[in-house]
Formats: structure tokens, C-alpha cells, sequence
């Protein structure tokens, strides 16, 4: 007996994300389509935590099996052959086996599409890269026989991507690179919150040996888009890599995302038109120095609660960001933003994530006023995060 084919983003809202290949030199990116795994060739998956509501299921397809029968077959995980006092362990990732299942042969010994079940507890995971192996077995004469062995990787996030992530028309797939996959679960695996991914991304770029701040390093930012294969390649290959504020906001964003947040990006001006002057801050992994900006720009959680004054003059919570509509005053000060490029007081330094973006020289001690000595950086304006390529 043996394995044609497995299927696993094979049902609409099953959790599972559909993956492709970054660009190639040539072309752009392909996407994964099902099966994924296909006569030994096993490529990635990845489904969102908080996304998968039931029981994940596979399709799979066998071949050679007894014509004109029906068999009971599973899949369980490997043994480590490792002595141990309580014994062997079986090898059993939050992905699960597969459940016993009756498999109907036709007169050429071939099945159809079979769905199996797994039982996995996939909700218990944190972000994840699993290496999932399967020991495939039939039932016969009262015993389970192995006739096969498949491996799959299969990483976890703990929200479907977002942002410039989703799903579009013109794709009809979610485009989440494996590359930008694979590197966004290095700088958060086991992360179990949002909140908890994003810092650990965030503290990731902050503290990333290659990176170096300058703020005319935009190598990575276009006006319409975000470089990432060139930033992946960067911080792979290159022994220094040079940024600047709007990158590392864009970075931040851009793998962020692709966990299940929706950061947004947001740049600082000056109500004054002339820039503004910073306390001290340490940019990335430098020294202390004051700066003279003429913006800043820095991620924003979107969904973080703003108010704005209806037209009856009462309160209205919630309001949404508008891309490139200046939130000015009152509009902007309760913002929960994420700046993964700075660190502020030098006194008693303090990494600027998810803290509100409060007022310049107020004394609040948020965002503005911990980073503004001179100007107060008043006009805040929202922008989507960029399409990447």
C-alpha cells in the first residue's frame, strides 16, 4: 500500500493559511497549491491558532491497497528509541495524529480523496515551527502494520496575517511567503499573545546584530513598497546592514502582521513645519544621541482606542484611521504605538512598545513626551502598511 497525495488547506475557514514561495529571480511568487504533500515531496503548511474552531482534518489519497476492500488505516507518531525509565516516548507534536479511519479500495486498488481527522490540540500552541512525522499503519488480523513514513512542516501563527497579508481578488490566496513566514516565527516562536509577538519581533530588529541606524538608510522603503526579499537577503548575507526609521517600522509591521497582528504604520511631523528636536535616544544597538527630525515614523496598533468629538460634541470611541488623514490634538493621544528603531530616557532607558503616544512636554511620560524636547510632533498620520515585493 502507498500514499498518493495528502491535502491539507483543502476547506475554506479551516484555519489553515495558504502559503507560496517569495519571488524568484524571474517571476513572482507561487503559490502552494494542495497537495502539499504528493508522492515524497512534502512541502510547508501553516495554520492560525485562534482561526481553527474544529477539528483539523487531511485529505489523502492511497494507491496498491486490496482491491475491493475496505481497511482501517492511521497514522501515528514516531517512538524515540531513547532508553528512558518510564520507557519509550512517542514523538507527538500539538499537530496531532491521525484518527482511525475506513478506507474503501476500488478494483484497481486505489482509494479517493479519504478525510482523516487529526487530534491535535493546536489551540494550546504558540507561535510554531513543527517537524510532524507520521508512521502510517493498517489494520489486519487483529494487528496494526506500518507501510509508510511522511514528514511535514507545518508552522503556527496565532492569527490569520493581516494588513497587506489578506486574502485579495486578484491572488484569491493569502500571500505569506515562507521565507517572511519562516523568519517572523525565528524573532517570536513560542510567543502566546499578539502583544507578545510583537515585542519579541520588535526587541528582534531592535537588537539585531546587523542592523544600523542612519537616518538616510531608506535602502529597503520605496513610495510604494517594502523590499522585503531585499531586506531577508540583507540581514541573511550581508556582515552590516544600514536602516533608517521608516524600514524598521516597516519590518516591524510587515512581520507583525504575518503572525496576526494589524499594526498600521504612523508618521510624526511637527504642527510647526520646521521638525522637531529629540532628548536622547539610542537608535538600534548605538549610543545615546539627541536628534533633529523632520519626521519619525512608528507602528500603531489600529485597532487601539482613539476618540474624536461627534457632531453633537459628545465622545465617539473607536474612530478609524483614515490612510494619510492627519490625526491632530485630542485625536491621536490615546494611540497604543510600537517603535522597535528607539530607546528613550537615557536615565532609565525604556523600549517604546505598546505604550500610548500621549503629548509632547506634558509630563504624561507616553511616547511624545519622553521622545519631543523641542517642536511637539502633533500631526500623526496613518498610513496601510506597504505592499511588499
Amino acid at each position: 500500500m502507498k500514499i498518493a497525495e495528502i491535502h491539507f488547506n483543502h476547506t475554506p475557514d479551516s484555519g489553515s493559511i495558504a502559503l507560496c514561495h517569495g519571488p524568484g529571480f524571474r517571476e513572482g511568487p507561487r503559490a502552494i497549491t494542495v497537495p502539499e504533500w504528493r508522492e515524497g515531496i512534502s512541502q510547508p503548511v501553516a495554520y492560525a491558532r485562534d482561526a481553527v474552531t474544529g477539528p483539523i482534518t487531511i485529505k489523502v489519497k492511497f494507491t496498491k491497497g486490496p482491491p475491493n476492500e475496505r481497511v482501517t488505516i492511521r497514522a501515528l507518531a514516531p517512538v524515540d528509541p531513547r532508553l528512558r525509565e518510564t520507557g519509550p516516548v512517542q514523538l507527538t507534536t500539538v499537530f496531532g495524529e491521525v484518527k482511525p479511519h475506513v478506507v474503501a479500495f476500488d478494483s484497481h486498488g486505489e482509494s479517493g480523496l479519504e478525510t482523516f481527522e487529526l487530534s491535535s490540540d493546536i489551540r494550546r500552541s504558540g507561535v510554531a515551527r513543527l517537524q510532524v512525522v507520521w508512521k502510517w499503519e493498517f489494520h489486519v488480523s487483529n494487528h496494526w502494520r506500518e507501510f509508510a513514513t511522511t514528514t511535514h512542516l507545518v508552522y503556527v501563527t496565532l492569527h490569520y496575517p493581516s494588513g497587506h497579508w489578506k486574502r485579495t481578488a486578484a491572488a484569491e490566496v493569502n500571500p505569506a511567503w515562507i521565507e517572511a513566514l519562516h523568519m517572523a516565527w525565528m524573532w517570536s516562536d513560542g510567543a502566546n499573545s499578539v502583544d507578545d509577538g510583537i515585542e519579541r519581533i520588535a526587541r528582534a530588529l531592535n537588537e539585531h546584530p546587523k542592523l544600523v541606524y542612519d537616518e538616510s538608510g531608506q535602502l529597503f522603503v520605496q513610495t510604494d513598497k517594502f523590499l522585503l526579499r531585499n531586506f531577508l537577503d540583507d540581514v541573511t548575507l550581508k556582515p552590516s546592514v544600514t536602516i533608517d526609521c521608516e524600514c524598521v517600522a516597516n519590518a516591524l509591521v510587515t512581520f507583525a502582521n504575518l503572525i496576526g497582528a494589524d499594526l498600521r504604520l504612523l508618521r510624526l511631523n511637527d504642527s510647526s513645519g520646521n521638525g522637531f528636536d529629540t532628548y536622547k535616544v539610542r537608535a538600534l544597538s548605538g549610543g545615546w544621541h539627541a536628534e533633529g527630525w523632520s519626521w519619525h515614523e512608528i507602528a500603531v496598533d489600529s485597532k487601539s482606542t482613539t476618540y474624536y468629538f461627534d457632531n453633537t460634541g459628545g465622545i465617539a470611541f473607536g474612530m478609524p484611521l483614515i490612510d494619510g488623514q492627519t490625526l491632530d490634538g485630542s485625536q491621536s493621544h490615546d494611540l497604543v504605538v510600537y517603535d522597535a528603531n528607539l530607546h528613550l530616557t537615557e536615565s532609565g532607558p525604556v523600549f517604546p512598545i505598546r505604550i500610548r503616544l500621549g503629548r509632547a512636554n506634558s509630563g504624561d511620560h507616553q511616547y511624545r513626551d519622553r521622545l519631543v524636547d523641542k517642536g511637539d510632533a502633533a500631526f500623526a498620520i496613518p498610513k496601510a502598511a506597504k505592499p511588499v515585493e
